[in-house]
């Protein structure tokens, strides 16, 4: 027994993919996150560009498409754009798993419309209600409870309170959420909505350099030899004739009395050496980075006769990030969780209004009026 072929498309040219809704709800993605669903489509690999949630607070799969730029794509949610047009070119908001009724990936001759694009084209058909109440529910939970530690920067001997390293760091992942539909008037006026929040607690166990206990009292004779310290008070402008710092006849030493009380202030908003009186990697610490996301869509739906037909959608990401540095807000350091340290409150907004009439069995006519915000 042999199955016939799928027939050949002659009404576009266009190459892709679409990917229907019980694929949508079926195939497995990291964090329900859709956009990774673009790299099963040929021809389209994943971008490693490292960009914080900060600047990416929907966290979207920037990929590569046939080689080319990966600021070169379009990105659509009902017909509206949502690219970052002018900052990164980025997908603003992806929309929720069970918001979605269909997703269209198109990699090459689009049509007319998409002209500005030369990568990919992503478009996401959002739902409607039905005639039906219809609705779903979700939780999904991971902690640090299995985790295995660090070796090299959790299990360091003569850290954490039993001297035994700090063990595996903090980690907390909450995400969960709904949906509900149904009509306002059978046949002719329909509602949907649905709610999705994340909720990321991610520790971390770090490394640094900080002044030993010695070069924060100034003594700094130990480099005397390599690393010598000009008294700023001797010599000419040009250099000549400046003299090493020295105190009680030992060089490289800066007495009490000639640091700045400014510079023993700032010395003490950092911590002290707790791994050694080396001085580079002298210092193990630690902190979490927050990250949550609330996100949600309600759209409106109505038959307002046979040949005209409306619908309005809105979408709201709220995302809050704080990645603090290691040694606190006002010493700095290097982030917590990698790449810059910063805190992002951001607010993402898409709007919808489709009108469509239709004139005969063949010809309609359409309107969309979107807001990308």
């Amino acid at each position: 027994m042999t199955e016939a072929p799928d027939m050949l498309k002659t009404e576009k040219t266009d190459v892709g993919q679409a990917i229907a809704e019980h694929e949508v709800q079926s195939l497995p993605t990291t964090g329900r996150n859709l956009s990774k669903l673009y790299n099963l489509t040929p021809g389209v690999v994943q971008n490693f560009f490292q960009i914080g949630a900060g600047e990416n607070p929907s966290e979207f799969n920037g990929t590569l498409v046939n080689g080319q730029f990966f600021g070169n794509s379009e990105y659509e949610i009902d017909g509206i754009t949502d690219t970052a047009y002018g900052f990164s070119g980025f997908q603003v908001i992806v929309p929720n798993q069970d918001s979605v009724q269909e997703m269209k990936i198109t990699t090459a001759s689009y049509d007319p419309e998409f002209g500005s694009s030369a990568g990919m084209v992503a478009q996401y058909v959002t739902k409607s209600g039905t005639n039906d109440l219809h609705g779903s529910a979700f939780y999904f939970h991971r902690n640090s409870a299995t985790f295995a530690a660090d070796p090299f920067t959790e299990k360091i001997p003569g850290t954490g309170k039993d001297g035994k390293g700090f063990g595996p760091a903090p980690f907390k992942w909450h995400q969960g959420g709904f949906s509900l539909g149904g009509p306002v008037k059978k046949n002719k006026m329909f509602w949907f909505g649905d709610y999705q929040f994340t909720r990321n607690h991610q520790g971390a166990a770090l490394t640094a350099t900080v002044p030993n206990d010695v070069f924060r009292t100034g003594d700094f004779s130990a480099l005397a030899s390599t690393n010598p310290i000009f008294d700023p008070l001797t010599g000419k402008p040009d250099g000549t004739g400046r003299q090493q710092f020295s105190c009680n006849g030992v060089l490289n030493v800066i007495c009490a009395d000639r640091i700045s009380p400014v510079a023993k202030n700032l010395l003490e908003l950092l911590p002290r050496a707790n791994l050694s009186q080396a001085t580079d990697v002298n210092y193990a610490g630690g902190g979490t980075t927050l990250f949550s996301q609330n996100q949600f869509d309600v759209r409106y739906d109505a038959n307002i006769t046979d040949n005209d037909k409306f619908f309005a959608r809105y979408t709201y990401l709220g995302t809050l990030l704080d990645n603090p540095p290691l040694f606190g807000a006002k010493a700095g350091g290097t982030a917590v969780g990698g790449l810059s340290p910063q805190t992002g409150d951001t607010r993402s907004q898409h709007i919808a209004l489709n009108y469509t009439h239709t004139f005969g069995s063949t010809l309609l006519t359409e309107g969309r009026l979107g807001l990308n915000e």
